[in-house]
């Protein structure tokens, strides 16, 4: 008689697979693709972040132009003349990124002192100087009343 060999016992569902085995393998290549799809969820995520954060780094480079604009408006013709004549933004901010007064103030000075023709004319009023600022004079007091007509006759 021939003898049969044994079947194989089943393993453990626990129990390490041998390396040549087959069903080790795919849970080696389900392991790599649920890792390279963790690494792809979070490579996405950094680039949404990385886009969150610069729109609102623009946003914010936006309002800190028009503020340091609303400061010069009253003094400068056109108040982005400030940050066009050379001055740079990042020299008119405080450390924690906020507009310093103090140095938009200065800029401001220098920039007018280097160049008068920016600052902001004010315009003269109209009329007759003898009349004061542009009042025009009453009719009342340049015609003469009746009585004064029959006095000088």
């Amino acid at each position: 008689m021939t003898a049969t060999p044994a079947p194989e016992p089943a393993p453990e569902p626990d129990a390490p697979q041998p390396p040549g085995d087959p069903a080790s393998t795919d849970d080696e290549h389900t392991d790599d693709e649920s890792a390279n799809s963790e690494a792809a969820k979070y490579r996405r995520r950094l680039r949404e972040t990385e886009t969150a954060r610069d729109t609102l780094a623009s946003r914010v480079e936006r309002l800190q132009h028009a503020e340091v604009a609303r400061q010069v408006a009253d003094r400068l013709a056109q108040p982005a003349d400030l940050l066009a004549f050379g001055v740079k933004l990042e020299d008119l901010l405080t450390e924690d990124g906020d507009v310093d007064d103090g140095l938009v103030e200065t800029a401001l000075f220098g920039l007018l002192d280097a160049r008068p023709g920016l600052a902001k004319v004010t315009p003269r009023p109209i009329g007759p100087s003898s009349t004061g600022a542009g009042v025009r004079p009453s009719r009342a007091a340049a015609t003469p009343s009746w009585s004064d007509v029959l006095r000088r006759s």
